[in-house]
């Protein structure tokens, strides 16, 4: 270990919005408060999400594994569903914006914790934001460049197992509970009555069957199953993917880069939402130590994934963070497995990778940090298709920023963006014929607290009005061998295939 001392649609912006500054907007701001209380929840968690197709709001779905070191261990997992409150960013102060708007939302909070069970930190603001700093795919318009939302209701556990509602009402209703608690007018029992009658009016506006037409499922019909399909789609355009490939390597021999991330998109139409939810369900049994996520601005868009990368886990002043970089698939046999792992960890070409990335989150971090600690070499992290170098490091800092502040900082780090990171991004720019939305952008919850969670959103796709991209990258540096890369992002990509093939000749 190594020791340095140092209910609107969730994303709608039509309503209730005015700019700030530049490329900030946001709900009029008014006051909330936020009752939190103990609850069983496992009823509605597996119900909720097998109603997805049903629900004719906006959802925000988590479900992670707490990162190894942590003072905290076990799975987070909860649902959000609804909008109070919208904060909204473009452009390039867009974290610095947020930063700004979430501070003034918490000092505009009331939060009421009721819970007996448990005391760990909770989300108050779920979201995310896009790889690029202006969204400008239409394609994307209702998730917008940044966006987190002040959800209406989350039915949750936290890392202990405990399950907890907490439901946000403007001031105005949260004062009238509050004062009734307050003259002893409502009993305990009474109080958890009207919580769940409240809980109960939510769930009734929040979940409407919602039909296909028949326009709608007749281009559900194919002949070909939806995992070939999707791995029809993801061999296609090799030639122009190694010709982007080599534009790559001969800026990088021509300049001061050292690393580029090229990404690429396959796509299929006609996914119905039923069938994207198999995928998922699929997708967290086979990945279990995967953070995963969803993100559904309206019932017709959709972005989701099982990214194995935070970003950070904020806890306090001690901040968790994950360098990954380099990797390899898995082999078929347990000897062939063995080889392919001896081989990453001996690679030049890939300590090179992940070095580097390593290295610019320390960077980056030493303004704020008194202490860093982590491994001096790195591990392996394996997952049922792909294995990858990874360092995790955790920093004591100085003070507590928001942690949109460190987002500032890290975010795109060299594992999805390139290092020096901006003549990185001008050749991502140039070169990519896609906008990458929110793949390989950011995702995540923060607390009343400041406390936060914020995974990559890489291992992830879109599904926008029956059409599922999905979306792979690879690290570029002077010794990439074409080939591999180009196989790289396929491996990437094969959770998805595998999650499609399990889907029987019905569904799919």
């Amino acid at each position: 270990m190594h020791n340095d001392s140092k209910s609107h649609s969730f994303f709608s912006d039509s309503q209730l919005q005015q700019p700030l500054n530049h490329g900030m907007i946001f709900h009029n701001l008014g006051a909330w408060t936020v009752f939190t209380v103990d609850w069983d929840v496992d009823p509605y968690l597996e119900k909720l999400f097998d109603a997805s197709t049903a629900l004719k709001t906006s959802r925000f779905d988590w479900k992670a594994p707490i990162t190894p070191g942590s003072s905290l261990q076990g799975v987070e997992q909860f649902i959000a569903l609804g909008c109070q409150h919208t904060l909204k960013a473009t452009g390039e102060k867009r974290f610095n914006e947020l930063a700004l708007a979430e501070r003034s939302l918490r000092k505009n909070t009331h939060v009421i914790d009721k819970r007996i069970n448990s005391t760990h930190p909770l989300p108050l603001l779920v979201g995310g934001a896009a790889f690029h700093q202006f969204n400008i795919d239409p394609a994307w318009n209702e998730f917008g460049s940044s966006q987190f939302i002040l959800p209406h209701l989350i039915i949750g556990k936290d890392v202990s197992g405990s399950g907890y509602l907490r439901i946000t009402e403007p001031k105005n209703q949260g004062d009238d509970w509050v004062h009734r608690l307050q003259q002893n007018e409502t009993s305990s029992d009474d109080f958890y009555s009207m919580i769940r009658e409240r809980l109960d009016d939510l769930l009734m506006e929040y979940t409407e069957y919602v039909v296909e037409t028949p326009t709608d499922v007749s281009r559900f019909v194919h002949s070909k199953p939806l995992g070939q399909r999707i791995k029809e789609s993801a061999t296609q355009q090799k030639e122009l993917w190694l010709s982007r490939f080599g534009h790559v390597i001969d800026s990088i021999h021509r300049s001061s880069l050292k690393k580029v991330v090229v990404a690429r998109q396959a796509s299929v139409d006609g996914v119905s939402k039923q069938e994207r939810i198999h995928l998922q369900r699929s997708l967290q049994e086979r990945y279990q130590n995967c953070i995963h996520f969803t993100v559904e601005p309206s019932i017709d868009s959709g972005f989701f994934g099982a990214t194995p990368e935070r970003l950070l886990r904020l806890e306090g002043e001690t901040l968790h963070i994950d360098a990954l970089a380099g990797s390899r698939s898995r082999g078929k046999t347990q000897d062939e497995d063995k080889a392919l792992a001896s081989e990453l960890l001996q690679s030049e070409k890939d300590a090179e990778e992940h070095d580097i990335v390593k290295r610019q989150i320390l960077e980056v971090l030493d303004p704020y940090s008194k202490q860093f600690r982590y491994p001096s070499s790195p591990f392996l992290k394996t997952l049922p298709n792909v294995q990858h170098l990874h360092t995790p490091i955790e920093a004591e800092l100085e003070h507590r920023p928001s942690v949109f502040e460190l987002i500032e900082q890290l975010h795109p780090t060299p594992a999805v963006g390139g290092y020096p990171k901006r003549e990185a991004l001008e050749v991502i720019e140039q070169l990519e014929p896609q906008n990458r939305g929110w793949y390989a952008g950011i995702v995540g919850w923060v607390s009343e607290q400041g406390d936060a969670d914020i995974a990559v959103s890489i291992r992830s796709a879109s599904h926008m009005r029956n059409k599922l991209t999905l979306y792979a990258g690879c690290g570029l540096v002077e010794a990439s061998i074409p080939e591999q890369e180009w196989d790289e992002t396929y491996v990437k990509m094969t959770p998805f295939i595998e999650a499609a093939q399990d889907l029987s000749p019905v569904e799919s």
